[in-house]
């Protein structure tokens, strides 16, 4: 991937719409998973962490399982914490370096809204994206209904699109992602679109349709 411009503390992650105010922890013992939730799917859970909906999606935490299963990279180095970050040791640094996925962590002075207020440090994010390339997630859906989607990225190219779909056939197609000014320029881009998911466990492709923008989360709201 090319560079970016440009928590998740592996205890403590930091992110959401209210990301200041939000604090998730992760767990330090992963409960039980079912047998073969999702048929032949061979990717599991990262941290044995379902990932609820409604709900937020961290980008990082794309399901285990390598290429051509959990993921799709167009190249094998991390470009974020591989690289970028390599001579650093604190929790978001190490974050999943030893994987393609090209993950990397929000900065003082660097990472900002479009107002120019700071984000969050150290939040974790996926950046470097190439156009086709995919993250899966193992995601468990509270109760059958319509769920809103919304995303924070940020956007330094016209005409970005990102794509969502289920293993059951549930799909957005190709959706616009507003630029937002840099790589390092966050925006919260609202109701996406409106999708109806059945209550139960689910696999989460998220594909990434073009370059040119870095991915902090997704969020699901379930509508009326």
């Amino acid at each position: 991937m090319p560079p970016s411009d440009a928590a998740v503390d592996v205890a403590d992650v930091v992110s959401g719409p209210d990301a200041s105010d939000t604090v998730t922890t992760v767990p330090e013992v992963a409960p039980e998973m079912p047998i073969n939730p999702l048929g032949s799917y061979a990717g599991k859970p990262w941290n044995g962490m379902v990932l609820p909906i409604p709900g937020i999606i961290e980008a990082e935490f794309f399901d285990v399982g390598g290429e051509s299963v959990a993921f799709h990279d167009t190249d094998v180095v991390n470009h974020g914490n591989g690289m970028q970050d390599v001579s650093m040791n604190t929790p978001q640094a190490m974050f999943r370096r030893g994987e393609a996925v090209d993950v990397s962590f929000m900065r003082a002075n660097v990472d900002k809204n479009p107002m120019g207020m700071p984000e969050p440090i150290n939040q974790l994010y996926v950046g470097w994206i190439e156009r086709q390339e995919w993250l899966k997630y193992t995601v468990q859906v509270a109760e059958t209904g319509n769920y809103m989607i919304s995303s924070h990225a940020a956007v330094n190219i016209d005409a970005a699109t990102i794509s969502f779909s289920f293993e059951d056939g549930v799909t957005t197609g190709s959706l616009s992602l507003p630029r937002s000014g840099s790589f390092a320029t966050w925006e919260h881009v609202d109701n996406m679109a409106i999708v109806k998911l059945t209550a139960g466990l689910h696999l989460l492709h998220i594909k990434f349709d073009t370059a040119g923008y870095n991915l902090n989360y997704i969020s699901f709201i379930r509508k009326p």
